[in-house]
């Protein structure tokens, strides 16, 4: 499902042919680690028992579907069942369906918070789990649960990946679909007394890797196998039932001691569980899980739980480490935008973001990224007026974009910022001889947050990739998101010519909370043959606005190119930043020419792009209705 981003060609292409035609509180375990993998985790008055032959015994309550998902000692079979069958993780994701980072972690579970005095030692932690078909011609499927290093290592700092799997039999009939909502298995079916899979009789255990990877998969592809069998009969998964939290429900061993339990676990807040592993394997003890939310009056047939991250709890040198993902946002002391600058953050989310606007064939009303010659310099003004509809000056086009350049390493950080500047598809044609030396500076970023997902396609439609951000750690104040390298490159004239490189004296990092400010220079790239371009954000037209804007001297060109944001009070990380279209100041004596010209996104133009996607939306609606003919 996952593709490269296509030219801006074949994204026009697709958008003119296609408009034609988602508990109680628990005690905190990293207190009580050690005496928990002892005892396996017994809680007293349990709702539920397990029989010899591995089954459960029924609640004396009502079945399942009459009480609670989630109460102070228990939840329903159905629900433990929906968390097993549920995928967190894949290869590129949307922003619903995202694999959360686990922070390091101070104080207990239900009350602490991301530790940031140990990020310089302690790197921060990523997984999730998935399920896998084993065999497509058979009900053998394995759950997984994982975690690894998210960053890159921190020298001296060990950490191996536990890729667990978990065998499962299915016996409900049911639906298994691996799209880009995630892996999932939704069973048929499920009424009280149905039995809905066995918990296997085996588990394997992958140890190893550098955690460095895309997936859980690739995190662990250099480790060493372990298998396990099961210490009592397999289990059945029956609706209808209780399954007791804080207890082991399932345990599978080998002969070299190694074992894996598996416990459902009480959540931190209320409608919350956690699906944890209790895991010594080998000189390794974690306890790994999955947290979740739980709609109030859960049903199989309501909405999914919602993934909220991971709690790993790792025993080492007779310590124990803690990480855990958040949903508490970090609160700033600056304004996103202000008098003085813009925060950190905020820029880094534009210099990461790629802009999801219609391509200007589309029409002349919704030329979104398309600018038209001004009266000025700008924010403020107005287009300059054309006459019989012919301009006396062409309108230009930019990009801001970013791109991958080293697909082949998926594990690498680095990424490329484009500005570009070009004659409008039009105005090649109304004005041949008019010279406009189109440009693309590419800057070189190294990005410490997030993940990068490439797009996908969707009937005719092609959805940019960006940044998927975590609402956590990585905007935690003070926290490096995104290094301005020392390289960047340049193009001229023919796109398709070889980039010359530009190099500045050091790098430029921006962190979260932290305010840029504005008519200051980030960063500045040069040559020894004067060719130069320098990177600074200035005032926009509005107080929530700003225009990031590359100054820029090279062969045939002196230009300043700027792209236009709006950033919202309550702005964050996780959420888009609103583009607000392209100015361009084009001093014309390197085209011997006299004086500089302007031109700017008519102000219309943002609002003209929730018409396209009107379109786009309606257009899908058409073509999907055609199908189904």
């Amino acid at each position: 499902m996952t593709t490269r981003i296509p030219s801006r060609h074949t994204i026009l292409a697709a958008a003119i042919l296609a408009l034609l035609a988602g508990c109680g509180s628990g005690q905190d375990d990293s207190a009580n680690r050690t005496k928990a993998t002892a005892n396996s985790l017994v809680t007293a008055g349990s709702s539920s028992t397990q029989t010899t032959d591995g089954t459960l015994a029924p609640s004396s309550k009502a079945a399942s579907s009459t009480q609670a998902a989630i109460d102070t000692r228990s939840i329903s079979s159905d629900l433990l069942a929906t968390l097993l069958l549920q995928g967190t993780t894949w290869d590129g994701q949307t922003p619903e369906y995202r694999v959360w980072p686990a922070w390091p972690w101070r104080g207990s579970a239900n009350k602490g918070q991301v530790d940031t005095d140990t990020l310089a030692h302690t790197p921060p932690l990523q997984g999730g789990q998935w399920l896998q078909q084993v065999d497509p011609d058979s009900r053998h499927y394995r759950y997984h649960q994982a975690s690894w290093l998210q960053d890159s290592p921190v020298d001296g700092f060990a950490y191996p990946t536990l890729d667990t799997g978990l065998d499962l039999n299915m016996i409900s009939e049911g639906s298994y679909q691996e799209n880009f909502l995630g892996s999932q298995y939704f069973g048929y079916s499920n009424g009280p007394g149905n039995t809905i899979f066995n918990l296997g009789s085996q588990a394997q255990v992958r140890v190893g890797g550098t955690g460095n990877g895309r997936s859980g998969e690739d995190a662990a592809s250099d480790g060493q196998t372990l298998m396990l069998d099961a210490v009592t009969r397999p289990v059945a998964i029956t609706a209808g039932q209780r399954i007791p939290l804080n207890q082991s429900l399932a345990e599978w061993r080998n002969a070299q001691g190694d074992s894996v339990k598996l416990v459902p676990m009480a959540g931190q807040t209320k409608g919350q569980v956690r699906l944890c592993l209790d895991q010594q394997v080998q000189n390794v003890k974690r306890l790994s899980c999955t947290l979740w939310q739980v709609p109030t009056d859960w049903t199989t047939l309501s909405a999914l739980p919602t993934y909220q991250g991971l709690r790993v709890v790792d025993e080492r040198d007779d310590r124990q480490r803690s990480w855990q993902s958040s949903t508490r946002y970090p609160v700033y002391k600056a304004a996103t935008v202000s008098s003085r600058g813009v925060r950190g953050d905020v820029l880094a989310g534009v210099l990461v973001h790629y802009v999801d606007t219609a391509p200007a064939l589309i029409g002349p009303d919704y030329q979104s990224w398309s600018a038209v010659p001004w009266n000025g310099p700008g924010p403020d003004g107005k287009p300059l007026s054309r006459n019989d509809g012919v301009p006396a000056v062409p309108d230009v086009e930019g990009w801001s974009r970013i791109d991958h350049p080293g697909r082949t390493e998926p594990g690498q950080t680095h990424y490329t910022h484009a500005f570009e500047n070009f004659l409008s598809h039009d105005s090649q044609y109304l004005l041949p001889d008019y010279i406009f030396t189109s440009q693309t500076v590419r800057l070189g970023m190294d990005v410490h947050m997030g993940r990068f997902f490439e797009g996908y396609w969707d009937i005719g439609f092609f959805t940019p990739g960006r940044f998927l951000y975590s609402v956590d750690g990585e905007a935690t104040p003070g926290r490096p998101l995104l290094t301005l390298s020392t390289q960047a490159s340049f193009t001229t004239g023919d796109s398709a010519s070889a980039a010359s490189p530009l190099r500045s004296a050091s790098n430029y990092t921006l962190r979260a909370g932290e305010v840029v400010p504005f008519n200051q220079a980030l960063q500045h790239w040069q040559d020894d043959k004067g060719n130069q371009a320098t990177l600074k954000v200035l005032k926009g037209k509005a107080k929530d606005e700003f225009r990031l804007c590359l100054d820029q001297q090279l062969p045939a060109i002196k230009r300043l190119s700027c792209s236009h944001w709006r950033i919202p009070a309550d702005w964050r990380l996780d959420i888009s930043p609103e583009f607000k279209g392209i100015s361009v100041a084009d001093d014309r004596s390197p085209v011997g020419g006299s004086g500089t010209l302007y031109w700017q996104t008519r102000p219309e133009a943002s609002k003209n792009l929730k018409s396209v996607k009107t379109l786009q939306r309606k257009a899908l609606i058409r073509q999907k209705a055609l199908q189904q003919r």
